[in-house]
């Protein structure tokens, strides 16, 4: 009974760990995001490190990823982008790299994307 107890009081910590750091990375992220300058496509950073994206409020499906390293949001594509910018109060800003399937970088321009 006492090991039952034991192993339930461990799933519990474990859960409640899990819960606050995922929490925790979502903090700032929260809403919908579009990219400066592109009125057509909104983003939506999940919990569990994917990004949900839309066309005109067209799903697009799963093709985006995020980590996050402190304020350092790093987003990756398999559609040929990746940006890697800084969250301030309700925007990332820094660089996007455009490039080839190859992993060759074509171009590198400043990004920001902005909270709805």
């Amino acid at each position: 009974m006492l090991g039952i107890v034991g192993l339930i009081l461990v799933v519990a910590l474990a859960g409640g760990w899990i819960y606050v750091k995922f929490r925790s990375d979502m903090a700032g992220l929260e809403g919908r995001w579009r990219q400066q300058g592109d009125a057509a496509h909104t983003f939506r950073f999940r919990a569990n490190g994917n990004i949900d994206a839309w066309y005109h409020e067209l799903p697009m499906g799963n093709f985006m990823t995020w980590q996050r390293d402190g304020r350092q949001i790093t987003i990756r594509s398999t559609r040929g982008s990746d940006f890697v910018g800084q969250l301030g109060d309700g925007e990332i800003r820094g660089k996007e790299t455009i490039h080839l399937n190859t992993g060759e970088t074509v171009n590198t321009v400043d990004q920001v994307w902005r909270r709805e």
